[in-house]
């Protein structure tokens, strides 16, 4: 037996008794899925039981009220799904795709914002532009994270080729998840407004799970 095979057959033996048996990941969509209560839950207890339904309601047709913000869940959920696949060796979707799924989440965001304010345009009153979209960025982003939170052990269990890209997307589902709920709490449908303390919250809980889950995996590859 050479110096070599010996060697090999060291590495092997190490190898063989680092080997643990894990519970394999369920399918992203599945996986996914945790998420959905959580938001469902947002939607019905911020409006109806903490704080009040947006006192436009009567203005806004079920589909632009409580319509557009199942939908925003379910472009949430949609951005998700990618998240969780993205932590899956082999099921990891291209970089382009995810990217494109995370303009896709904006997107819808936006999208409900213009057709809320087509349908009630309720602006900030006067001076207090600033206290009232710092107020909808904070909670918002607060609200946000549970999902946040739920999102990121999801993925920690996996393991993402590009751990700041994959916490990218969960933060983003979070943040389009919780704005669903607060929307519904929020009468202002300002653009500006809208843009700087709504979908800046989404904004930020995205860039914190990208932050969140890169120094996760920096730290696991350490130890």
């Amino acid at each position: 037996m050479t110096v070599d095979d010996v060697g090999r057959a060291r590495v092997r033996r190490q190898i063989a008794a680092d080997i643990r048996p894990v519970r394999p990941l369920r399918a992203p969509w599945l996986r996914a899925m945790a998420l959905v209560p959580i938001a469902i839950g947002l939607l019905l207890v911020l409006p109806l039981v903490v704080f009040h339904v947006r006192t436009d309601v009567d203005r806004l047709s079920p589909l632009v009220s409580w319509g557009a913000s199942v939908l925003q869940i379910a472009i949430g959920l949609a951005v998700g799904v990618v998240a969780c696949r993205q932590v899956v060796p082999g099921r990891w979707a291209p970089t382009r795709v995810a990217v494109a799924w995370m303009i896709a989440g904006v997107a819808g965001v936006f999208a409900v914002m213009w057709m809320t304010w087509t349908a009630s345009a309720v602006r900030v009153p006067p001076g207090a532009w600033g206290g009232s979209t710092l107020g909808c960025l904070e909670q918002s982003f607060i609200d946000g994270l549970p999902l946040l939170g739920v999102g990121l052990v999801l993925c920690a269990r996996g393991l993402p080729a590009k751990p700041a890209l994959a916490g990218a997307l969960v933060g983003l589902s979070a943040g389009v998840m919780s704005d669903a709920a607060w929307r519904m709490v929020c009468v202002v449908t300002e653009p500006s407004h809208v843009l700087v303390g709504h979908l800046g919250a989404v904004l930020a809980l995205s860039a914190a799970g990208g932050l969140l889950l890169w120094l996760w995996c920096r730290l696991k590859r350490q130890l």
